[in-house]
């Protein structure tokens, strides 16, 4: 089975995330990082899922939620 890894960077940018939106509204932060990890799961599932971003390094692909882009590699 894929084995899910968040990057320090990826998870200081869901701490920021999360801050930025609980400004407003504190329960759709939490909901919208739990969408962008639901998401990253669904990827390391299926990681041929997101687009090849070949720009950006070799074997980076990119998802998105909404508004927000999830860059992986498999």
């Amino acid at each position: 089975m894929p084995r899910l890894r968040f990057s320090h960077d990826a998870r200081a940018d869901l701490r920021d995330i999360a801050r930025f939106i609980a400004r407003d509204k504190p329960i759709a932060a939490r909901r919208w990082v739990e969408r962008i990890k639901a998401k990253c799961r669904l990827v390391a599932k299926q990681p041929d899922l997101g687009e090849i971003r070949e720009d950006l390094g070799p074997a980076v692909r990119s998802t998105l939620v909404g508004s927000y882009v999830i860059f992986y590699r498999h």
